[in-house]
């Protein structure tokens, strides 16, 4: 399984793309608050997301400038990439807030499965982290058992009457054949 968050879900599905194409794709790929490269409104979302990533670096006095580096350089890396359909099961896990001044991620325009879980671009992997985990982790059992994905839990879906913007799971696509998994 390959999980990636921000620019990191670019990775993560780039590198599906050509494992699979190598013939060893992943069983899964799941996208944390991804948004889908080249959409109109990136500069807005990125001028929020930095902003917002300089303010919680400020609260931390071990803070590194990495961080932003290599955010511009995915940018760079990716400039003009667009990702291919994968045959592995997709999830894109949205988070519910957006961050001041910034939209809703675009919708993912590939073949997806979709939840929604409390927080923002950050605070779905810090105080939330738990549920956006086991959020992901019950998507991914329901792969597992070639079903279709179980509902995310109602506290995940819906928050104190905060719009939800989680589409219906659908099911997962095509596997792909793989070497049967060792047992633990």
């Amino acid at each position: 399984m390959l999980l990636g968050r921000s620019a990191g879900g670019w990775v993560a599905h780039a590198v599906a793309e050509r494992l699979e194409s190598e013939g060893a794709g992943p069983a899964a790929v799941v996208l944390l608050d991804t948004y889908p490269p080249g959409h109109g409104d990136r500069e807005q979302s990125l001028s929020a997301m930095t902003s917002d990533m300089l303010r919680r670096a400020a609260s931390f006095a071990s803070a590194d400038p990495a961080r932003l580096t290599a955010m511009a350089g995915y940018f760079e890396l990716f400039d003009g990439w667009r990702p291919a359909p994968l045959a592995c099961p997709t999830l894109y896990v949205r988070a519910q807030d957006c961050l001041p001044g910034a939209e809703p991620a675009p919708a993912w325009s590939l073949p997806h499965a979709e939840i929604t879980v409390p927080g923002d671009h950050f605070t779905m992997l810090e105080e939330h982290a738990r549920t956006t985990a086991a959020a992901v982790h019950r998507w991914l059992e329901a792969v597992e058992r070639g079903g279709p994905p179980a509902p995310p839990a109602p506290r995940a879906a819906a928050l104190g009457g905060r719009r939800n913007r989680a589409a219906p799971l659908t099911p997962p696509g095509p596997r792909t054949s793989r070497a049967p998994r060792p047992s633990p």
